[in-house]
């Protein structure tokens, strides 16, 4: 009964508008019932009271109306809608007291170096509930993966690879890797990988065919930049039979097997020593020698012009769909799911064990948050202006007296009650004044 008494008391209580309307409306038909006894004491302190309540309403009405438009619509009257008018200075007022003031670049700030950033987030993760994100992406994906076009999405990504892939600079690159693999001390690993590949390369069936016209064609470069007497010399030497090509290609591929050997299992070679101390200067070598930049960028373009990824990828992804129409728990598209939060969920509570990286990782969060607010913080007022700028001066008004006019309503009402009090309060010391000479008299 209480809350529902109270609900009443709510909804009977008047607005602002209606009560300072009121209140003049009090005064005025005060002043006019009071005016035939003014002449009565009475009737004179009524009347005094009436009508400064009602001058004191009327200017406030007048002021309070002057500010949002023209008082009875009299656009001659000057220094009135005074807000419509100064519709462009106010927001240039609001946009720089919100930015330099209220969130001020240095108040931000401080407010950030109080923030840690890497807490919120991993205060986001949910363990039990990013146990449920693979099933629920597995699920998802089965249905997407049903509805798409597989090859129009295998040529997509084809484009999309090359486009990324050919805006790559290659040297700097592979300069960077090399660099990194060096000092952290995977130098040799790097000769085994690279030993192991050009085992494989030599060893392959034809390796020792495609030798032939390779020294062929080294013969004949010789011969060329030499002398009439080597060519003579190496057209004699082909001619009786002394260089067998075929013979001395199986030399070399013989030679270079056992080579290649030595150098995979024999770390202390000479070779392979010689080799590893070459790494860095290929590494400068990448960064620094622009015909050789321009050589492997060369390469790359034209490697991509033959690359045809469109099948592999169309492979790829009809595999993954075969899987996706019924999900089952286990395949390409499961497995790589489940490793890559398993990955996540491992990593986060390796970083929750490590306050010195916690710390660090923080660091490196606030410093791009402290960029990323000094470049943009300008863009408080931008916006503020932006949108204060799309309404008219109509809806302009609105917004601001559907603010603050309830507020103002109440300066009117005070008008007329301190109109009326001080009204009284004259008439009092004018009646005062006047008895003071009998006052003096009777004494």
């Amino acid at each position: 009964m209480e809350s529902g008494g109270g609900q009443l008391k709510n909804d009977m209580k008047l607005p602002p508008r209606v009560l300072a309307q009121l209140s003049l409306l009090i005064a005025g038909i005060g002043w006019l019932i009071s005016l035939p006894f003014r002449h009565t004491w009475i009737g004179g302190l009524c009347f005094t009271g009436f009508e400064a309540g009602l001058v004191g309403g009327l200017a406030d009405w007048f002021a309070v109306t002057a500010l949002f438009r023209h008082p009875l619509g009299q656009r001659w009257i000057p220094h009135t809608a005074i807000i419509p008018h100064n519709k462009d200075q106010m927001i240039q007022a609001i946009a720089e007291v919100v930015e330099k003031d209220w969130l001020s670049l240095t108040l931000l700030e401080e407010k950030l170096q109080k923030f840690s950033p890497l807490d919120f987030l991993l205060r986001l993760w949910n363990p039990d509930a990013a146990a449920e994100v693979p099933f629920r992406l597995e699920r998802l994906l089965s249905r997407f993966l049903q509805t798409f076009d597989i090859e129009k999405v295998a040529a997509m990504l084809d484009k999309f690879i090359k486009q990324v892939v050919s805006g790559v600079a290659l040297s700097p690159l592979l300069a960077n890797v090399l660099t990194l693999t060096m000092t952290s001390g995977h130098d040799e690993a790097i000769m085994d990988s690279l030993i192991d590949e050009t085992l494989l390369l030599v060893q392959t069936p034809d390796f020792r065919d495609k030798l032939i016209p390779v020294l062929h064609k080294a013969g004949e470069s010789f011969a060329a930049t030499g002398n009439p007497f080597k060519k003579l010399g190496l057209w004699a030497l082909d001619r009786f039979d002394v260089i067998n090509y075929p013979e001395l290609a199986a030399l070399i591929h013989e030679r270079l097997q056992v080579e290649l050997q030595k150098m995979r299992y024999d770390r202390t070679n000479e070779l392979r020593h010689k080799i590893v101390e070459l790494l860095p200067l290929w590494a400068d070598q990448l960064r620094q020698n622009e015909e050789l930049i321009a050589s492997i960028e060369s390469w790359k373009q034209s490697a991509l012009q033959r690359l045809e990824l469109s099948v592999p990828l169309s492979a790829l992804l009809q595999s993954i769909k075969n899987e996706a129409v019924e999900p089952a728990s286990s395949g390409p598209l499961h497995d790589m799911l489940h490793s890559l939060f398993g990955y996540v969920n491992s990593q986060l509570n390796l970083l929750l064990a490590d306050a010195q990286k916690k710390h660090a990782i923080d660091n490196w969060l606030k410093s791009r948050m402290y960029l990323l607010l000094r470049q943009h913080h300008h863009v408080i007022g931008q916006l503020i202006i932006e949108n204060l700028e799309q309404l008219d001066e109509k809806h302009f008004v609105q917004t601001i007296e559907s603010k603050v006019g309830g507020d103002l309503q109440w300066i009117r009402i005070n008008g007329a009650l301190v109109g009326t009090l001080a009204g009284v309060l004259l008439f009092l010391l004018t009646q005062l004044l006047q008895l003071l000479p009998f006052i003096r008299g009777s004494l």
